[in-house]
């Protein structure tokens, strides 16, 4: 039984071929594709009541983290990040 092939459908033998180099287009910039983030204010800079607000909400937010126990899963997850 012969074996018979199309043209073009033997496979080539590999072999190293040099690539084309690549050509930059000079003037052509990538655009961006995120905006800087707006810059955020200085605490000093806030109105006093925010910076009161602000302080007894990370208070707040203090307070709740120290009564949590060391044996909770939550406690637990965040000292294994």
């Amino acid at each position: 039984m012969a074996t018979c092939y199309k043209h073009r459908t033997i496979p080539c033998l590999p072999q190293e071929v040099l690539m084309p180099r690549a050509s930059r287009r000079l003037g052509v910039s990538q655009p961006t594709l995120f905006h800087p983030p707006p810059p955020r204010p200085h605490f000093q800079m806030l109105p006093p009541d925010i910076q009161e607000r602000t302080i007894r909400l990370l208070a707040r937010v203090l307070r709740r983290h120290a009564d949590q126990p060391l044996g909770s899963g939550e406690a637990q997850e965040a000292r294994d990040e």
